[in-house]
């Protein structure tokens, strides 16, 4: 990371995080061969702003020409009442290293902040920074360090989730392929399935859709139940990541065909349940129990992709069931409805009639 890099951090830092980094014997210098004009302008603003005396600012100028002291550095130390260094010469391949950049702390504080700014700032800054993030972490090590960022954002509100995806959406191709590998992805399911609670639907999105289906497949093999939490990850995930897969051909074009078993004991007249239907507020899903979630889930998922197989519908289930279908036509850019089953329509009138 060089001075450009920082002067685009530093503004974003929090102030007790910034303290912080000063008082660790001022590494607020980076790793640079040369520094900036524009970073000695930013730091010492910040370091006025919030009181700190610096003890020394010789390493400040000693990269800067003859020309640039002359021109502009005597105003910006009449500015903050620093004295020159009395010796200024040309910075010496000087290394000087920030520890903390490497913390995944650090970059979780910057998205916090970034957060605060509103939408149409955020969406420039997050842009900015994805680049930064890439260029500081590896692309070995950058499932880990995004995966902390995750689950870190798990309590979030809305608008740090916003910020992540757009994180996520803004980075390289070439990390997004990274990324959304199978084994990687399978990885992050299952830690997302040892979270207590369902994650917030919008923070599914950094799952792919293909990884989510090749996930319940493999536990179809292996005869090992595809509980509710796993279906909402599957509804919820990204179908538009699938172009970053090997065979995105394939994948992009590919026919989920899902078993659907829907259970004739659900109680249906859980208030959680009746309250989705009329209110059809995914928010709701977060707190559902495994029963009602797997009701609905399984019906929105049908909604989606009517390949799908339905088991288990009854007189006694099938109108709440195709009430939320119904309900959701307008979100999956559908403007009818055909009930294709003679016998679901059978059920309808037996259901009307009672």
């Amino acid at each position: 990371m060089n001075t450009d890099d920082l002067t685009f951090l530093i503004p974003l830092i929090p102030n007790e995080l910034f303290i912080k980094l000063f008082h660790l014997n001022e590494k607020i210098l980076l790793k640079s061969t040369e520094i900036s004009l524009p970073f000695v302008s930013i730091f010492l603003s910040k370091c006025q702003e919030l009181n700190l005396k610096i003890k020394s600012i010789d390493q400040l100028f000693e990269s800067l020409s003859f020309e640039e002291i002359v021109h502009q550095i005597i105003d910006i130390a009449q500015k903050y009442e620093l004295d020159l260094p009395t010796n200024i010469t040309i910075y010496n391949n000087t290394i000087i290293s920030l520890s903390i950049l490497s913390e995944i702390s650090f970059y979780i504080d910057i998205l916090s902040n970034l957060c605060e700014n509103k939408l149409s700032a955020a969406m420039t800054l997050t842009k900015s920074f994805a680049k930064y993030f890439q260029k500081i972490i590896k692309k070995g090590d950058f499932n880990d360090k995004f995966d902390e960022i995750f689950l870190s954002t798990i309590n979030s509100n809305q608008n740090n989730i916003e910020i992540l995806i757009n994180l996520l959406n803004f980075l390289d191709d070439d990390y997004l392929k990274y990324f959304y590998q199978k084994e990687h992805m399978h990885n992050l399911i299952s830690m997302i399935l040892q979270i207590e609670n369902n994650l917030p639907y919008s923070l599914i999105k950094v799952i792919d859709r293909y990884s989510i289906y090749t996930f319940i497949s493999k536990r179809i093999l292996l005869n090992i139940q595809i509980t509710p939490r796993i279906f909402y990850i599957f509804k919820f995930s990204n179908k538009k990541a699938n172009k970053f897969k090997p065979n995105k051909s394939f994948e992009q074009n590919f026919t989920y065909r899902l078993r659907l078993n829907i259970s004739t004991t659900t109680n249906l007249d859980n208030p959680q349940l009746i309250s989705f239907i009329k209110n059809n507020d995914y928010n709701l899903l977060t707190t559902m129990n495994d029963e009602s979630l797997s009701f609905i889930i399984k019906a929105l998922i049908f909604a989606e992709n009517e390949k799908c197989s339905i088991i288990g519908l009854t007189s006694n289930n099938v109108i709440p069931f195709y009430a939320i279908v119904l309900g959701n036509l307008k979100i999956f850019d559908k403007n009818y409805y055909t009930i294709s089953e003679d016998r679901y329509i059978d059920m309808f009138f037996m259901a009307l009639k009672t």
